[in-house]
């Protein structure tokens, strides 16, 4: 099967194995490559080198180069008579050196550094395994869960099964464990079946227990081709070990539609305070739980919810106050949106203890704010939607509308020394799914914000990414570092960690060194 790789800003087409075919093959000449690999990656995560790279003419064959292939010769066809040069595309964690050509056999060297802190947690090999959207987790015990699809029809929840897998770290991600699945999709299943796929993980893991709850899409039906009678389904799992293992997923699909309890109405008529859905899902990645808010055990969960209804599309807030046992809707007035005509939204915690929406869209983020009344936990009013694009320093995706993270941390500023919140936010600068990078915003810890303030005064920050690239998510490790987990290509996708300072963020105006996160700059409200 064919795939479309991005290297050096050139599309190039290959075919997935040890060996890789021209096009045009009926007059071919078999191209020998030598390899050679030097040295040993810090990650024993990173066991690919990189591409070379044929070029003839207007067209191109690349072939993967493998770390365990090093003293093998591959070979490659191209059309018969066609001057031939090389290139070549090293991974994360490696060096590439050049080609040599000695008496018609090229020689690709690459070699082992030392410099990248990049990990490769899952490698889509088109035919084999197909891996996207990331989610990130720190547990009690301070350590990391990622978790993200497995996509064994190679697309969407709604053309096949789709499966869950997790890793976990125990040491500020410097190592991992090995791929466990978790919810396994019965692709066999007939119809909109709950269980045929789980897709788009939303993760949340309690900081003070080993509690948590994971939230994904199930069935069979396609977000954007959902109808009255055919919606996607909604299935949610728990942990009691800090996400070392789940339990089986059950269908909570009914909380949100499907009955005359749900939280959107079950009726082609609207009812007060309701609006029929089609479809929805939660924005995977990160589910907020609150530093402020605490009933019963745990403290309040927040995610954002993406629904598509009767003449609607767009953003709402919901939240669990039972660990995602059962979820309310932020308001409970369905009929306002947070941020109508958004696509995937996170959700965050201002510091003053207000809710704060972003929402995806075409050219950057949608911003909203939910300010709670008066020492009220349910009670408030949202504002009114931004586009960040349009304010003065706002966030910008060139040529793209791609799920990006939210996450507020505290650091001290490098000169004076006192302590202050930062909001990262993740999109790819672009063109296109490309070049994903992140935006950072100093606040004000008592300030009252309105949305038109948050979704300005952005500086652009570091680029983690130089290549093609899409979903990304973050979270704090306990070292204070940024966990950041996303896609990458050059396949369509790799799944990548890197561990990010906000020294480098910041351009070192900002240190984490001797700074505690605050767990609450309100009283608890319960």
């Amino acid at each position: 099967m064919k795939r479309i790789l991005l290297l050096s800003s050139m599309l190039v087409i290959s075919i997935l194995g040890t060996k890789a075919f021209a096009d045009d093959t009926s007059e071919a000449t078999v191209m020998k490559i030598a390899v050679s690999v030097k040295g040993k990656v810090t990650y024993p995560t990173n066991q690919r080198c990189g591409y070379i790279t044929a070029n003839y003419g207007s067209g191109t064959s690349t072939i993967e180069v493998l770390a365990s292939q090093n003293g093998e010769t591959l070979e490659m066809k191209v059309p018969s008579g066609k001057a031939v040069s090389y290139r070549g595309e090293a991974y994360h964690g490696w060096d590439f050196e050049g080609v040599t050509v000695t008496d018609g056999i090229a020689k690709a060297h690459f070699i082992a550094n030392n410099r990248s802190e990049y990990q490769y947690l899952a490698y889509t090999d088109y035919g084999t395994q197909y891996y996207r959207i990331p989610a990130i987790a720190k547990n009690y015990l301070d350590e990391l869960i990622v978790v993200y699809d497995v996509r064994e029809c190679r697309n969407d929840v709604g053309f096949g099964e789709v499966d869950q897998a997790m890793r976990y770290s125990t040491d500020n991600g410097k190592t991992w464990s090995k791929e466990t699945l978790i919810a396994d999709g019965n692709g066999s299943l007939g119809g909109n079946s709950f269980g045929l796929a789980y897709g788009d993980p939303a993760l949340a893991l309690d900081r003070e227990s080993g509690a948590g709850v994971l939230i994904t899409v199930s069935g069979q039906t396609i977000y954007s081709y959902a109808t009255a009678t055919q919606r996607p389904l909604i299935a949610m799992q728990k942990t009691s070990d800090g996400g070392h293992s789940w339990s089986k997923p059950v269908d909570i699909t009914s909380q949100f539609w499907g009955s005359t309890e749900s939280m959107f109405q079950d009726s082609e008529h609207d009812g007060e305070g309701k609006v029929f859905a089609y479809a929805g899902f939660f924005g995977s990645g990160k589910i907020l739980q609150s530093r402020i808010v605490k009933k019963g055990k745990y403290y309040r969960l927040y995610a954002a919810l993406l629904v598509r209804g009767t003449g609607l599309r767009g953003a709402y807030v919901v939240y669990s106050d039972d660990m995602g046992e059962t979820w309310n809707l932020l308001g409970g007035d369905a009929t306002i949106q947070a941020c109508s005509h958004s696509d995937e939204p996170k959700v965050e915690e201002l510091p003053n203890g207000s809710i704060l929406l972003s929402g995806r869209m075409w050219g950057g983020r949608c911003f909203n704010i939910w300010t709670y009344d008066k020492n009220s936990t349910t009670t408030g009013t949202w504002g009114s939607a931004v586009d960040s694009a349009s304010q003065p320093d706002g966030i910008k995706a060139t040529g793209n509308s791609t799920n990006g993270e939210l996450l507020i941390i505290w650091a001290n500023n490098a000169k004076t020394g006192v302590s202050t919140p930062i909001a990262l936010q993740s999109v790819p600068y672009g063109t296109g799914r490309a070049n994903v990078g992140l935006y950072y915003k100093v606040l004000d810890t008592g300030k009252t914000y309105t949305p038109a303030e948050i979704a300005s005064g952005w500086i652009k920050s570091s680029q983690v990414s130089t290549t093609s690239s899409a979903y990304s998510t973050m979270c704090l490790q306990a070292d204070n570092r940024i966990a950041f987990f996303y896609e990458e290509g050059p396949s369509i996708y790799e799944m990548v960690y890197v561990p990010l300072d906000i020294e480098r963020l910041t351009n070192n105006a900002y240190t984490m060194k001797k700074v505690e996160q605050r767990k609450n700059t309100l009283p608890k409200r319960k």
